[in-house]
């Protein structure tokens, strides 16, 4: 995390998908770096107004992922 901490400037952004029960953001607070949590689902679960955006992001991806642009790093299948 001290890592971390030393690449976020000043008033910084931290984003986070997954959960971290080890996740201390106390240390963020002398910097104020926001801390922002990404739930691919929360537009459909709680009908936003901007729930039709999901759609064009998963669009943008597909084209991205179809141009080459954007690959997997999956390699191996248990």
């Amino acid at each position: 995390m001290s890592e971390i901490l030393k690449l976020i400037a000043p008033q910084g952004w931290f984003a986070l998908i997954d959960n971290s029960e080890k996740l201390d953001v106390m240390p963020f607070k002398r910097k104020s770096i926001s801390v922002h949590w990404e739930l691919m689902f929360t537009r459909s679960m709680f009908e936003t107004a901007d729930m039709d955006e999901q759609g064009k992001l998963l669009n943008e991806v597909a084209r991205l992922i179809d141009a080459g642009t954007l690959r997997t790093t999956f390699t191996e299948s248990f």
